[in-house]
């Protein structure tokens, strides 16, 4: 008689160890500073995990992770969608939405792009 195969439990939100690169969606649960110094200062802050549910829409989940910001021009406000990836033994941000008007989104001076509308009178 063959033996049941035993099972093994999944493991959530932790890095993968065969070299498969490992990618979250996430809402950050409090403000990610820019970090003061990309090597040895970088900033952090708690996010909550979102899943994605049978219908397509996405959800967030009870489980948290600490996002490291080793960006010194990007802080991303709490509440903001993210994606955290693993990178040498810990999440990093790699992508965040931003509102459409933040400094993040916008283009600098003689940058060009388009000309805002003049503000009437």
């Amino acid at each position: 008689m063959k033996k049941a195969t035993p099972r093994t439990q999944r493991r959530e939100f932790k890095p993968l160890q065969d070299g498969r690169i490992q990618r979250l969606q996430v809402i950050l649960g409090e403000d990610l500073l820019a970090a003061v110094d990309t090597l040895t200062d970088p900033s952090t802050a708690q996010a909550n995990v979102l899943r994605r549910k049978t219908n397509g829409d996405l959800e967030i989940t009870s489980r948290s992770i600490t996002i490291v910001n080793r960006f010194e021009n990007i802080s991303v406000d709490a509440g903001t969608y993210a994606k955290a990836e693993w990178i040498e033994g810990e999440w990093q941000l790699y992508a965040a939405d931003c509102p459409a008007m933040s400094a993040s989104a916008s283009v600098p001076a003689g940058g060009g792009g388009s000309t805002p509308p003049a503000e009437s009178l």
